[in-house]
């Protein structure tokens, strides 16, 4: 049984500012007087872990687990912070705020198992370590309450320490990086003696600082405050730090392969107050270890079409710049080696997009990717950078409809800086793919561009290979799940067929076994194939028919790709499946993994896409009605981000769904005019279309009730939180029935534990509701309100 939870009464004043009526909730998980309740099997899911990242240090010898926390507790997203240039950062730390949770390390040594935890301070967040390129150390922040620390361990101590007194700069991201002589590591460090803090701002309001200050002002000084660091040059083994230049807006400093040069990037500043970084001007200049400058490349601002992009040091050369110009509708991919006297190379000319480079690990050959918007293709040329005469190789292409670009890649050299170095075992490098639910590595050779299949997965997991260990490649890394296992790491000898486990993580709720898992394969009405999985509670027959919840996402698929399958039938039900799982256990089926296809031209799809997204609809809830275990008459909808407008342009044009629930969602097109998703076109060029796709437009035709959830920091340009408050509005004026949920401190994702199961007792209480008749609807938990209306 939920339990009863109370609102944040001191939220009224910033509801009222937002909306003259309700019902709206503004969740407040401090203030919670009973904790939120949840069926045991989800809060086990909702609190699983993650599984930890892996690090490999280039010899291929030691790994590092990077442990990391899956909810944060909701005091991490209370900190003072601000928004600055469209960055959130946190007013105690100088960093980003609310990183990334890692917060522990394993190091583990693969030829002798020795298993070492290393010694951290207690609550804190770490950043992702950096091997030193002879993988004898690795670098990594510490980030307390109060600051962010620069540590270092070794292997051959099992043991980490802090490193120097100084601060590391990390509000723009990882602030450090390893010279190629492993004994020092160039970083952007916090400025001594800077000018304080304005003041009040340690307040973390935007809203008072601006008014104490005037905006513009304010933004200057906190930009310089925040943004501005040092580079400094720090010897590992004594201590010794150097400065190199003085102390600029730098957006990055990589060094070069060679350690001799560094590749800067520095911002300017934009006039107007309300522009975001990622619309500065940026300078981006060579510099010696002297802090002399050498050459500058650019000084544009980085959206304006036509400019060179992709700018960084070859990774398999000394000291060579790489960039990307398009001209017309080519892309032409150029080199200019140090010392940058000399006119740049042509490397090649794509036909088509740009996709990315990868460097051939100890030699002068480079992966270069294109894509090919009309036939949806990927395609991998190999070129010789030291015999350009030679004409480009195809060593692969893939249908990026049918195999996701993700899935289809070549392995990355261990312990590197990047993964722009594809790794190369006898001459060989590592393409691992997944064809359906199969999972494949192949070794193509460099010089015959021969292909052996070195392994593939069985049918009864989801395995993938994470990396190729070992002198001779004879090793496997992969990652290992199946629907009765988490996920975990396993090394494979190819050899002999052994598998070794190197994590052993446990089902945290092995009852959930017994939720049946239906593969479902179907047309819609155009003939084209759909699939989707529903879940059943255990035991179910057919029967009693159930409520359904259909949870989806549309995408947009290519023209002439074949049919989208499902390939998630044997995914473990991790933390992201939680809340369809939750439905699960409490006596709804479960429509996952649903095919939403939205097909046709790149350019035009849009045109169609709410005819698209009703075939599909029509059409998954027809199969999974066939299987007779499910209610027509009781189905409901849902969905986040574009999974969300998708649900509420359902509910408008159609009749299908007997209620909804919408999270962080866009509903008025008009206000992302200059694109969104897969549309390209402005407003203006496709004016009928932004206005077809826009839920709010037909929110007098929404008559099921629909349940909006927000956040009230939603960090995403596209999904401010006017969008759910604007449709709450539409949907209460026009007579029909909506609850809005705003939770403060939350952004695009829910992050906190108390949000997330506030959000899904609430979700759980509202199609109990609205397709289970279970209970009378006070509130999404139960709780009071802070003002109270129903739709007119």
């Amino acid at each position: 049984m939920i339990k009863k939870a109370v609102f944040a009464k001191g939220a009224a004043a910033i509801s009222a500012l937002m909306l003259k009526a309700a019902p709206v909730w503004v969740l407040c998980g401090a203030v919670v007087a009973e904790p939120v309740r949840l069926p045991a099997t989800a809060e086990a899911l909702l609190d699983f872990p993650r599984l930890p990242a892996v690090s490999i240090d280039p010899t291929g010898r030691f790994l590092l687990l990077v442990h990391e926390r899956g909810l944060l507790p909701a005091d991490s997203l209370r900190r003072p912070g601000i928004s600055l240039a469209g960055a959130r950062i946190d007013l105690g730390t100088g960093g980003p705020f609310a990183p990334i949770p890692y917060f522990g390390l394993t190091l583990i040594d693969r030829e002798t198992g020795d298993r070492d935890r290393i010694e951290l301070p207690r609550d804190v967040a770490i950043g992702y370590p950096q091997w030193s390129p002879d993988g004898s150390r690795f670098l990594f922040t510490v980030t307390t309450a109060r600051e962010i620390e620069l540590w270092i361990g070794g292997v051959e101590s099992r043991s980490a320490g802090r490193l120097i007194e100084g601060l590391p700069n990390a509000a723009r991201g990882t602030p450090c990086r390893w010279m190629s002589g492993s004994a020092d590591v160039l970083c952007r460090m916090v400025v001594e003696n800077r000018e304080a803090l304005p003041n009040g701002s340690t307040r973390g309001s935007e809203a008072s600082l601006t008014s104490e200050y005037g905006l513009e002002s304010v933004d200057r000084r906190l930009v310089n405050y925040f943004l501005r660091s040092q580079l400094e040059l720090i010897n590992v083994n004594t201590g010794v730090r150097r400065e190199i230049g003085e102390p600029r807006l730098w957006k990055s400093a990589e060094p070069s392969p060679d350690g001799r040069l560094i590749l800067l990037t520095r911002n300017v500043p934009s006039p107007s107050s309300t522009s975001t970084m990622d619309r500065w001007r940026s300078v981006t200049e060579v510099r010696n270890l002297d802090g002399r400058v050498l050459r500058t490349f650019a000084s544009v601002a980085e959206r304006e079409p036509g400019v060179s992009r992709a700018l960084h040091w070859r990774a398999n050369a000394p000291a060579s710049l790489v960039w990307v110009e398009r001209v017309d509708e080519i892309e032409r991919i150029l080199q200019l080696d140090a010392p940058f006297a000399h006119l740049p190379i042509e490397l090649f000319r794509t036909r088509h997009r740009f996709g990315g480079v990868k460097w051939v690990e100890g030699s002068s050959l480079a992966i270069v990717n294109e894509y090919d918007a009309t036939a949806r293709t990927t395609t991998s040329v190999i070129i010789d950078i030291a015999n350009l005469d030679e004409d480009p190789r195809v060593i692969s292409r893939w249908n990026v409809d049918a195999d996701s670009p993700a899935r289809r890649r070549f392995l990355p050299a261990h312990g590197g800086k990047d993964e722009s170095l594809a790794r190369v075992i006898n001459n060989r490098v590592y393409l691992s793919g997944r064809f359906g639910r199969q999972s494949v590595l192949d070794a193509v050779e460099l010089g015959s561009l021969i292909t052996e299949r070195v392994w593939e997965s069985g049918a009864e997991s989801l395995d993938a290979a994470v990396s190729v260990l070992g002198r001779q490649g004879d090793v496997l890394l992969l990652r290992s799940e199946s629907v009765a296992m988490p996920p975990n790491y396993v090394l494979h000898d190819l050899k002999t067929g052994a598998n070794t486990p190197l994590t052993h993580r446990e089902h945290p709720a092995p009852e959930l076994a017994a939720v049946q898992r239906i593969a479902l394969n179907y047309r819609r009405a155009d003939g084209f194939e759909l699939s989707a999985t529903l879940l059943v509670p255990p035991g179910q027959h057919k029967n009693e028919t159930l409520p359904m919840l259909v949870w989806a996402y549309p995408r947009h698929v290519g023209a002439a790709t074949a049919s989208p399958v499902t390939d998630e039938i044997a995914r473990f039900p991790g933390s992201e499946q939680a809340f369809k799982y939750l439905f699960a256990v409490s006596g709804y089926a479960v429509l996952d993994d649903v095919s939403m296809p939205v097909v046709g031209d790149s350019e035009t799809a849009n045109d169609t896409f709410l005819e698209q997204i009703i075939a599909n609809a029509r059409a998954a809830v027809a199969a999974a009605v066939d299987t007779g275990f499910v209610d027509p008459e009781r189905v409901g909808i849902a969905g986040h981000s574009y999974g969300a407008f998708m649900a509420a342009n359902l509910l408008a044009h159609t009749r299908l769904f007997a209620a909804g629930i919408a999270m962080s969602g866009a509903y008025n097109r008009t206000l992302t005019p200059f694109g969104f998703q897969t549309e390209r076109r402005t407003l203006w060029e496709a004016r009928e279309t932004y206005l077809q796709m826009s839920p709010l437009l037909y929110s007098d035709q929404i008559r099921a009730p629909l349940l909006l959830i927000h956040g009230m920091l939603d960090n995403n340009p596209g999904t401010p939180p006017i969008h759910s408050t604007q449709l709450y509005e539409a949907i209460r004026h026009n007579g029909g029935v909506a609850s809005l949920v705003l939770l403060p401190f939350e952004g695009h994702a829910y992050r906190s534990r108390e949000s997330v199961f506030q959000v899904a007792a609430g979700a759980l209480e509202w199609f109990d509701a609205h397709l289970a008749g279970r209970s009378a609807l006070s509130s999404p938990l139960r709780g009071e309100p802070v003002a109270s209306s129903q739709g007119r």
